[in-house]
């Protein structure tokens, strides 16, 4: 059996990696809007928020809100670095 060449191995990495951060671009994305939105209202009753602001990367999405008259900045990663759930933090 003949070991496969490193640099095989390094090509098809890469590869998976750029599919996984070109799937967090252009992914959809509702499900990640709706909790940066819910963090955006804050506690108390759920509101309306407007996104002002959208960054997508292959690491994080990066939203601005005018919620209840205030602007808000959100920040949602993945629990690891491409891949797992999204957490989302006010900035």
């Amino acid at each position: 059996m003949r070991p496969v060449p490193i640099g095989r191995v390094v090509a098809v990495l890469v590869a998976v990696a750029s599919l996984i951060g070109a799937y967090n671009v252009l992914g959809d994305n509702a499900a990640v809007q709706a909790q940066a939105e819910r963090e955006a209202c804050g506690d108390g009753p759920p509101c309306k928020a407007a996104i002002t602001r959208l960054l997508r990367t292959p690491f994080f999405q990066d939203y601005d809100f005018r919620a209840r008259g205030v602007s808000a900045q959100i920040r949602c990663r993945r629990s690891l670095y491409l891949v797992g759930a999204y957490g989302c933090t006010r900035r």
